[in-house]
């Protein structure tokens, strides 16, 4: 692998380094002693370790590894990000002395450069600092219209814990660390995680409020139906063990525009239980038709999805309370 690391770029830093007159504060592990390498120095080794600067035809050698709307899960190997990082570090090495010194440092190096792979998007993102040994690194690559399309699609990455550790005492999942996230062409997004996720989600921005419905499958008749949501907990009604769904009407010569009072009347009919009330008025029918961003989970589908605020939405307020306040005032 060849980083993509220009001469003036390692002068800069060495020039820095140089000029420094002051004892930088000790991030080796070793008290009273001075680091091993400037900051400067160790911000562009994590980079490699991160894959930033690394061509991408090295990460991708073909493209049949990476077709249209794919997706590639992957393990990093630290043997070769240590080669790289060492390779880089060889460079000034001139001298049998000075290869010898460098391969007495390198793991007072390495240790120097796995702490801070925690911090290396931390650091941009304002994220407080962690600690620790450095863990595995996993990620994907996705090449899709979706990336195109939403360049603000939130990745997460969680794994099973106890809640009592600081996990979603619901879904018992915790939130990872990204090292790297960012798309490196139009289409292609590249993830990076620090450890081993059990489950990674892929959303939609959430950016606004929206309102949709369903379009089931070609394969299913492309039927297009909404779902009829309980306004206590912001839920699908279940029954049967699917979805309570109608058919969306359309105005009779104009496609695409909705029926309201069809899909109205077709909703009401479909409540059996009783969940929307006696009426279905203008709130009721917009909490109805509210649609949530789209997630698509991979890893471990038996583990339920992680609950926050953002994923249900509850009517906790109903529009005849709001008159009577508004009146009172």
């Amino acid at each position: 692998m060849k980083a993509s690391i220009t001469g003036a770029t390692a002068l800069s830093v060495a020039m820095a380094a140089a000029a420094s007159t002051k004892t930088p504060p000790d991030t080796d592990g070793v008290a009273g002693e001075p680091d091993i390498l400037p900051p400067e120095l160790v911000d562009i080794l994590v980079r490699l370790r991160v894959l930033d600067a690394v061509p991408f035809e090295y990460i991708v050698p073909d493209e049949r590894l990476l077709p249209p709307e794919s997706i590639r899960f992957f393990h990093l190997d630290r043997n070769w990000t240590d080669a790289l990082v060492q390779g880089l570090l060889s460079v000034g090495a001139v001298s049998t002395r000075d290869r010898i010194d460098v391969a007495a440092r390198w793991p007072a190096v390495r240790d120097a450069v796995d702490a801070a792979e925690h911090d290396v998007r931390a650091k941009l993102s304002g994220a407080p600092s962690v600690t620790g040994d450095a863990e595995a690194v996993t990620g994907f690559l996705a090449r899709s219209r979706a990336i195109s399309g939403w360049p603000g699609v939130a990745i997460r990455a969680y794994r099973r814990t106890a809640p009592e550790t600081g996990g979603d005492p619901l879904s018992g999942l915790e939130e990872m660390r990204m090292l790297r996230l960012e798309r490196i062409a139009p289409a292609v997004l590249l993830a990076l995680v620090d450890g081993v996720p059990d489950q990674v989600c892929i959303e939609e921005p959430r950016a606004g409020i929206q309102f949709g419905v369903d379009e089931e499958p070609a394969a299913a008749g492309g039927a297009i139906t909404a779902a009829l949501k309980d306004p206590a907990t912001g839920r699908r009604v279940q029954r049967g063990g699917g979805d309570v769904a109608v058919p969306v009407p359309f105005r009779r010569g104009a496609p695409g525009v909705v029926a309201v009072a069809n899909l109205v009347a077709a909703l009401q009919a479909a409540d059996s239980e009783g969940v929307l009330g006696p009426t279905l008025g203008p709130a009721e029918y917009a909490l109805q038709m509210l649609q949530l961003p789209y997630r698509q989970v991979f890893g471990e589908t038996d583990a339920p999805a992680p609950v926050d605020d953002f994923h249900v939405v509850r009517a906790d307020l109903t529009i005849e309370a709001l008159t009577t306040v508004w009146r009172a005032v």
